[in-house]
């Protein structure tokens, strides 16, 4: 049904389509009211099969007016005979022979015209090698043109609600966003403000503890300047993965190594478990590092005041051989259910002022940009599990056969 079809152009297409399998009309136009302007634009045009295509389907704006005007359909059998309209310039000009216009009335108003015609020259219909007059247009088929009009207007008011809908959804994004970054900045230019202050205070008293403290205040604060604005680029950003052979392991094991020291000084107990059969996966690996860096810096974070601190990573291979997995567990004080769904929604955080909200969902861009996605579990008290799957055959690689599924749903079991 035209009614569900949800872009403008498909949705007009479809109901000179539709139309033309019924009305032996020549040519057909949509012409829809500009709903900025008021002006009425040719939103769609169909010739019939076997019509010069080189000719130009002109609507007349004298018929066209008087549709709107009185707010009905209109059929007319010789429009150069017609009395309404024979003074129209593209009546004569054009050779516009027999119309159908009627108006696209929706539920409040008139949104446009349907016009069919047929052209003197233009259609002829060969029987045992002679030509007939082409086929008259009809009463009946005024009446289903209206009927077809009438619907296509409420399908377009439908397709103009969902739009305007969608562009509001966006607008509503952009706000938000634009009211969490702010206010992200404005903590950190706090920082930076008060670090400053300490810096030129003791300058003043010439106190070189507290010079060294405000001075370290400043670069900590100008660190999550910079790792917020290389988030934003990284989740605005429309990329394609550099694609090539890659050892999961020893990607793993780069991210330990670059998280060591973090780990030694919070005596965290970091368990890291390597599957030896792990085949190589078709992926970008300094993406893959930089989501996996995001997700164990979180589990960090999250034991960081924790009587044992423990944080576990492991890869492993699917069962079904199709899915490679990096796990990463973490012994941290969990997520509550209501925030689970949000986390990985922009400048959502469950680390308050500490980050950026933005680590999650430039972690399942990356890896949804490769055809597979990240994962969460979590349990009050117990901790959380974030599950990064790639495909063993990616979507991106010459070779692949695009089946692959990145939205199957993990049930606990099998995680």
């Amino acid at each position: 049904a035209v009614s569900h079809i949800l872009d403008l152009d498909q949705l007009l297409d479809r109901i000179l389509e539709l139309i033309f399998n019924s009305i032996p009309a020549d040519h057909g136009c949509v012409m829809l009211r500009n709903p900025d302007g008021g002006e009425f634009e040719p939103k769609a045009v169909r010739f019939r099969d076997g019509v010069n295509r080189n000719e130009k389907m002109t609507v007349s704006r004298t018929i066209m007016e008087w549709v709107l005007e009185h707010k009905q359909g209109v059929l007319i059998s010789d429009a150069s005979r017609d009395a309404r309209f024979a003074s129209g310039n593209s009546i004569t000009r054009f050779n516009i022979q027999e119309v159908v216009c009627v108006p696209m009335k929706g539920r409040h108003e008139t949104h446009g015209v349907l016009f069919l015609d047929t052209v003197t020259n233009t259609r002829r219909l060969v029987t045992e090698g002679k030509e007939t007059p082409p086929a008259r247009l009809t009463e009946e088929h005024l009446s289903l043109a209206i009927a077809i009009a009438h619907q296509a207007a409420l399908a377009v008011e439908e397709t103009r609600y969902h739009q305007a809908m969608v562009q509001g959804e966006r607008l509503a994004a952009i706000g938000q966003t634009i009211a969490a970054l702010s206010h992200h900045i404005k903590n950190i230019m706090q920082g930076i403000v008060f670090g400053s202050d300490m810096v030129k205070s003791a300058m003043t008293d010439k106190d070189d503890e507290m010079l060294q403290k405000g001075w370290r205040l400043v670069e900590k604060n100008q660190s999550k300047i910079h790792d917020l604005v290389m988030d934003m680029l990284s989740f605005s950003k429309e990329r394609d993965p550099v694609i090539e052979s890659t050892d999961l392991n020893r990607v793993v094991e780069d991210v330990v190594e670059v998280v060591r020291g973090r780990v030694e000084d919070r005596n965290v107990r970091m368990d890291v478990r390597l599957s030896p059969s792990l085949p190589s996966v078709p992926a970008d690996p300094d993406g893959v590092q930089k989501a996996l860096l995001n997700i164990i810096s979180n589990a960090l974070d999250a034991v960081e005041d924790r009587e044992e601190p423990y944080v576990g990573v492991q890869t492993l291979l699917e069962p079904n051989g199709q899915w490679a997995r990096i796990v990463v567990l973490d012994h941290g004080p969990g997520i509550p259910p209501e925030k689970l769904a949000e986390i990985f929604k922009p400048f959502v955080s469950t680390k308050g002022a500490k980050g950026t909200g933005l680590g999650l969902p430039v972690s399942r861009k990356i890896f949804r940009e490769h055809g597979g996605d990240v994962l969460a579990e979590s349990k009050i008290g117990r901790g959380s599990k974030f599950i990064l799957r790639l495909p063993m055959k990616s979507p991106l690689a010459p070779e692949s056969n695009g089946n692959s599924d990145p939205g199957t749903v993990l049930k606990p079991s099998d995680l």
